[in-house]
């Protein structure tokens, strides 16, 4: 039979795969330049955890070990390449945006073929002929579409977070007005851990818990930040800006006369301690947006943690880029804590997340305080302020002051186990992306 030949675009697709490929100057010059302006060698900015230097050093960890990079850069060094400015905008935002599009095909047919026991856990209200409660905790609230998926099969749930649960369910689904990336909330948030549950009190634990923090970096990116450096003079510019616009509105006779300056943010922060030297070389949790984010992640994964029930599965959505040391740290620690987990991507482009799917819950393990049984890594980033500072071949360091920075850990370093950053895992990571050039699905078992 005669070989059919492949179309202008698909040939184009497999030769000019590289930028040092058959592209003119001008193409070259604007995919670098778009590269460049993105902040990581991804061309996706780290708009959740704003620690690019970070996600360079684990691009340049990974690269030479796994041919998942390739996967990825193909399909956006293409994009760069071929789409205009707006498209390419929206190109960098669909990972952000389109989540949660497929929810009832993930959780359901998505999560079985992956792992075995996720089946008969979604069954067992029905079968066992008795209630079964999961937790579901986050910052942003559980999908319509999940919630009557889960709903439907016998379970009922309590959802802790700052926005209600989709209505239809008020019966089977319990909602307590927590947030967790808010410092005000955090002993509420701390006593769910306590002998009384707090505002949970019942069931002691769940065999079924759900991790859903998500972040709308647009409405983040309007607060004020109190430790930038140049915090002071932003600050008196927006109340200049909401002084001018009161006289505005009080020339016009819109409103009574009254002092509507108000100072927005919180008071600068106090002095660091003595024996702080410095951030390290990006100091991730020195902006207040991110030390939310990370504040969020935490409370979430210890509450979840502490009261999921032995042999228990937890479900985690991660919100930020698929090659981050954060997510690395978080899915080496659970690999400790349970039977099998799961890192993958759903098939397709309908839908882009990062899942963690968990099972055979630890809980001896996760009790234990003997170094490398599993608990105490991720322990310390539930339990202490303070983070280390920039990885490096695998491993956190510390700057080459005696101080320490704010960063995943404590004040002895946590070191993370070099085989995190092996090649199966880093392909599913970047493969995420690539369904813009090839609509495949990915995943992998660690």
């Amino acid at each position: 039979a005669k070989e059919v030949a492949p179309d202008d675009d698909d040939e184009a697709l497999e030769e000019d795969t590289s930028i040092e490929g058959k592209w003119s100057l001008e193409e070259r010059q604007r995919v670098a330049e778009r590269i460049e302006a993105s902040g990581t060698p991804l061309g996706l900015p780290d708009a959740a955890f704003d620690a690019p230097s970070m996600v360079q050093d684990a691009y340049d960890a990974m690269i030479q070990k796994s041919p998942g990079v390739e996967v990825m850069m193909e399909a956006i060094l293409q994009a760069a390449r071929r789409m205009d400015a707006e498209n390419w905008q929206r190109f960098q935002q669909i990972p952000l945006l389109h989540v949660h599009q497929d929810d009832s095909t993930v959780h359901s047919n998505l999560f079985a073929q992956n792992e075995p026991s996720w089946r008969p856990l979604l069954q067992r209200p029905k079968k066992r002929k008795q209630s079964c409660a999961f937790l579901h905790m986050g910052t942003a609230p559980m999908t319509p579409v999940l919630a009557d998926f889960l709903t439907k099969l016998g379970w009922s749930g309590i959802c802790v977070g700052p926005m209600k649960p989709p209505p239809g369910n008020e019966d089977l689904l319990q909602f307590v007005q927590l947030d967790p990336a808010e410092a005000k909330d955090q002993f509420q948030i701390d006593e769910l851990l306590g002998e009384t549950g707090g505002l949970v009190p019942s069931p002691p634990t769940f065999p079924l818990a759900f991790v859903n923090v998500l972040f709308n970096v647009n409405e983040d990116s309007s607060l004020l930040d109190p430790y930038d450096d140049d915090y002071e003079e932003k600050l008196k510019e927006r109340q200049e800006q909401e002084a001018a616009e009161a006289e505005a509105k009080k020339a016009a006779g819109k409103k009574k006369k009254k002092d509507t300056v108000v100072q927005e943010n919180a008071e600068l922060p106090p002095v660091p301690p003595s024996t702080v030297a410095g951030y390290g070389v990006v100091g991730l949790t020195r902006g207040h947006r991110v030390r939310r984010r990370l504040r969020a992640i935490k409370n979430c994964l210890a509450i979840t943690l502490g009261r999921l029930a032995k042999d228990g599965s937890l479900v985690m959505v991660w919100p930020g880029l698929p090659l981050h040391p954060v997510l690395f740290f978080i899915a080496g620690s659970l690999r400790k804590l349970f039977q099998r987990v799961h890192v993958f991507s759903p098939e397709g482009s309908k839908t882009f997340e990062v899942y963690i799917l968990a099972a055979g819950y630890k809980r001896d393990k996760a009790d234990s305080k003997v170094p490398g049984m599993g608990g105490l890594e991720i322990r310390s980033f539930f339990e202490d302020t303070w983070r280390l500072g920039p990885w490096r071949n695998g491993r956190p360091k510390l700057p080459a002051s005696s101080g320490t920075s704010r960063f995943l850990g404590r004040k002895k370093p946590v070191f993370i186990e070099n085989d995190l950053v092996d090649d199966g895992i880093s392909t599913i990571f970047f493969a995420l992306f690539s369904v813009w050039n090839q609509k495949k699905g990915y995943k992998i078992s660690v």
